[in-house]
């Protein structure tokens, strides 16, 4: 997968995007934090700056780029509809309680 696929997600925005940024090993920052953790690198998709470290930084470092791949298969594998199905039955337990 190439280190740059994850920037998508700045258009598409949805769940799966986000996982599959965490896969890729690079993410913007707000919820794909939550969903990325350190399997990605996280930075302001409104600074053009930051987002040009983050890319200069994934392309010119295989070592980083290595470990961002090993960490988000992982992570992304926690994210499974059954564990969706589980957190929404816990709100609504919650909500009805």
């Amino acid at each position: 997968m190439d280190a740059l696929s994850g920037l998508r997600v700045l258009v598409a925005g949805d769940d799966p995007a986000l996982v599959e940024a965490a896969r890729s090993g690079l993410a913007s920052e707000g919820a794909l934090a939550e969903v990325c953790g350190s399997a990605a690198l996280l930075f302001n998709p409104e600074d053009r700056a930051a987002m040009t470290d983050a890319i200069r930084n994934v392309v010119g470092d295989e070592n980083l780029r290595a470990r961002l791949r090993a960490a988000g298969p992982p992570h992304a594998a926690a994210f499974t509809w059954a564990a969706t199905a589980r957190a929404h039955l816990e709100a609504y337990a919650l909500v009805l309680a």
